[in-house]
């Protein structure tokens, strides 16, 4: 089990086993000033702050909880620059060019990491290897698929080196026609995230750990306030938290949370080829390899993605762990046994398949965000800090206005829109006292004694939606099940132990404490007496 201090849910990953989380102060009720003040100790905030303060700027990072405790420490860590949506599907939206710079933007972003892992000697298993999309059915359909991505990949979006091949690297399973897309790459995500914290600290750049942003400014005299009195007066602001926190209505709308899983055992080593494969279903999923030990390495498998607060099965929260292990074992049988970690993730998906990056839409002098990671957030997370920081510094950036924050989507992206409106329209609609809409709400329990100790359900009682949960030793804590965020319904996820927000994604520990935005509060604390 993870403490929440530690990662942002239940489970703990691959990762963290043998690595010491670097600890830092609070920044508590300080007034202090900065060149720039960077929110969010993950990826996308550490990369912003190293670039920033190897410019001269005076930095300030600020992270809730510990560096890497997002989404970077759940994270399988591929560094794809073939992204999780098709080239061609980026053409269609937005035409040739887009395409091009999209892909170019996507290999400079992995050039970018493995830049910062020789430069700064960072010891974080970085290697480059092949990638592979393979058909996720044996049909002309998918077959198809294929095709016409390693052909508008090497023609219109110029990705150098791609090509269609026979079948992947995968021993006991025969792929099919793939597309190979050359010097990919992975690596150690937080070995690589504290490594670069390492070199922050002798760059001076001030971390501080323990205070959660409740308030940020970028026009006029910018500032950032946090829950316990401390504010950083600055110039400028880059908000890097993953979820569109600060980034208004239109930002949200935008894009989608989905959560993402991960299951991770072992194999003999030398059994599995070191590559990176993803396949063409919807879910997709994605599985790569890590070191273990001298016998036997990890293989990381990812996938059966589905809208945060709307699970597959809303009556059994392991249901994707258990269809990921199935695909895992069916492609890759040398899989030993029994697995070794299991957790899951989050995403935000954009509606038009492209990040949000660059100038705030609401408050655009000198705040920046980082956000719509989607499915490949570890270069899209990197490309956005060498945007925002190109920005700081008065420079241009030439994939700036591909990622452009105040973008019209394309009119193509219309059935995303509409298939996240429903989802949130349920959403609201379900937070409606007396209200139920079967097959909608996870833990939904018509009385106390129908939840279990160590877990939580949503109840309705005098007119209230409630969240409880009941700990180990029979004692309940009770909230409001509404979203304190703009006011949605929020379900049990039984599988992290926390309470998701089916509309914009917020999660809260068991308890009610909050652990993602954009919810800038913790759930509202009811009195056990409403029962």
């Amino acid at each position: 089990m993870a403490s929440s201090n530690v990662t942002s849910g239940e489970r703990l990953p691959v990762w963290f086993e043998g690595v010491d989380i670097p600890k830092y102060p609070s920044l508590g009720a300080q007034t202090i000033t900065a060149d720039v003040c960077v929110v969010g100790g993950g990826l996308a905030g550490v990369t912003s702050a190293y670039l920033l303060a190897r410019e001269g700027k005076q930095v300030v990072l600020i992270e809730h909880r510990q560096l890497g405790s997002g989404e970077t420490g759940r994270t399988t860590a591929q560094l794809m620059s073939a992204g999780d949506d098709r080239y061609f599907s980026i053409g269609d939206f937005y035409g040739n060019n887009v395409a091009k710079l999209a892909a170019e933007s996507q290999q400079a972003a992995v050039d970018l990491i493995e830049q910062i892992v020789n430069r700064e000697s960072i010891d974080c298993d970085f290697e480059r290897v092949n990638g592979y999309l393979i058909p996720g059915e044996q049909n002309n359909k998918h077959y198809n698929e294929i095709e016409k991505e390693a052909n508008y990949s090497e023609k219109e979006a110029q990705f150098g080196g791609v090509r269609l091949v026979e079948r992947a690297p995968i021993a006991d399973y025969v792929s099919g026609k793939s597309v190979l897309f050359p010097r990919q790459g992975q690596f150690h995500p937080l070995k690589y995230l504290y490594g670069v914290a390492k070199k922050l600290e002798q760059m001076n750049v001030k971390i501080y750990n323990g205070d959660r942003v409740t308030e940020a400014q970028g026009k006029d005299d910018p500032y950032v306030k946090t829950d316990n009195g401390g504010t950083v007066k600055c110039k400028d602001i880059i908000i890097a938290t993953c979820n569109p926190s600060f980034a208004g209505l239109q930002t949200l709308l935008k894009q989608e949370p989905y959560r993402t899983y991960a299951i991770t055992g072992t194999v003999p080593k030398g059994s599995v080829e070191k590559a990176l494969i993803w396949d063409t279903l919807d879910p997709y999923h994605y599985v790569r390899i890590s070191k273990f030990n001298d016998t036997h390495d990890y293989l990381i498998s990812g996938g059966e993605d589905h809208p945060v607060g709307h699970p597959t099965d809303i009556n059994d929260a392991m249901k994707p762990f258990k269809d990921l292990e199935k695909w895992t074992r069916e492609r890759y049988p040398m899989l030993s046994a029994t697995l070794t970690h299991q957790w899951s993730g989050e995403v935000w998906e954009p509606i038009d398949l492209l990040a949000i990056i660059g100038r705030n839409p609401i408050d655009p002098d000198h705040m920046y965000i980082i956000s719509g990671d989607s499915g490949t957030g570890m270069t899209n997370t990197t490309l956005g800090a060498q945007i925002c920081a190109d920005l700081v510094m008065g420079r241009d950036n030439k994939y700036k206005d591909v990622y452009y924050p105040k973008r019209i989507p394309s009119v193509r992206a219309t059935g995303q829109f509409v298939r996240y409106g429903l989802h949130s329209a349920e959403g609201f609609i379900a937070r409606i006292p007396y209200v139920s809409i079967p097959g909608i709400v996870p833990g939904e329990v018509k009385d106390i004694e129908d939840i279990h100790k160590g877990c939580g359900g949503v109840m309705t009682k005098n007119g209230k939606k409630l969240a409880i949960y009941k700990g180990e030793d029979g004692t309940t804590t009770v909230c409001s099940a509404v979203c304190p965020h703009m006011g949605a319904l929020l379900v049990w996820n039984d599988a992290e132990k926390s309470w998701d927000c089916t509309v914009h994604g917020s999660r809260f520990s068991k308890t009610g404490t909050v652990v993602n935005g954009p919810s800038p509060k913790d759930m509202t604390k009811l009195d056990a007496s409403v029962l």
